[in-house]
């Protein structure tokens, strides 16, 4: 019981990450804009579906948007 005890308390850190869902919100706004509430995309190819997308990839791709790697042509000003 003590080894399960202390196991719990050496891992539970590892567990606990803290969270600004108001900040996730209004992120998630500037691409539902495009990509729809539920990521459903839009006919043809300029929002498309994001819904059911593996995380690693996006994760993946908005890093590679925050990093200036992968440039939206669509929303880039001169």
């Amino acid at each position: 019981m003590k080894r399960l005890l202390l196991t719990l308390l050496l891992t539970f850190p590892l567990t606990v990450q803290a969270v600004d869902l108001e900040n996730g919100q209004k992120q998630a706004r500037s691409c539902a804009l495009c990509h729809g509430h539920y990521g459903q995309g839009t006919p043809g190819p300029a929002s498309p579906r994001l819904a059911g997308t593996p995380a690693g990839y996006m994760v993946k791709q908005i890093e590679a948007y925050i990093n200036e790697e992968r440039i939206n042509k669509r929303v880039a000003t001169s």
